[in-house]
């Protein structure tokens, strides 16, 4: 977009490299004009989505930044277990969540609702997914279910 500035910002503060996940920053005239006294923040917005820009200058938002999994130091996003989860036969929707772990501090747990008259098993699907999915990006716990929880505007509650 004309006038708008991105910028993709590592957990250490630095600028992230070329095709290095980061959060997402943006800059425009639309955004605040800064803060009093802090001429280093003027204008910065955090977008609240971890992104990465490609060499081709193309901005890749991988998934939002509270949704992301820390397993093991390893940044797992959501979106792309999901994606490669219902890309498997049989599988109509997926929600991957992090939950607690006391080795790893979180773990990837997905939920899956089944295709309308297909049976899956859920050591079944972690063993196609490993196949299509980092070995670290496979979730952990598949979990079957009827349904996956939504509010009432229909955005499925992660909780």
């Amino acid at each position: 977009m004309p006038g708008l500035s991105v910028r993709i910002v590592r957990d250490d503060g630095q600028d992230a490299g070329v095709d290095e996940p980061g959060e997402l920053f943006v800059q425009s005239r639309a955004t605040h004009l800064g803060y009093e006294g802090d001429p280093a923040a003027t204008g910065w917005v955090s977008a609240g989505d971890v992104a990465a820009l490609g060499a081709d200058g193309l901005l890749r938002v991988l998934d939002r930044k509270k949704d992301m999994i820390l397993s093991g130091g390893v940044n797992l996003f959501p979106a792309e277990i999901e994606e490669a989860l219902e890309s498997l036969v049989g599988v109509a929707e997926a929600v991957c969540v992090g939950v607690p772990d006391d080795e790893w501090g979180e773990r990837a747990r997905a939920y899956v609702v089944a295709a309308p008259g297909v049976r899956l098993e859920p050591e079944a699907l972690r063993a196609e997914a490993a196949k299509i999915l980092p070995k670290t990006s496979v979730p952990r716990e598949i979990v079957l279910v009827a349904e996956i929880p939504r509010s009432p505007t229909g955005k499925v509650n992660r909780r």
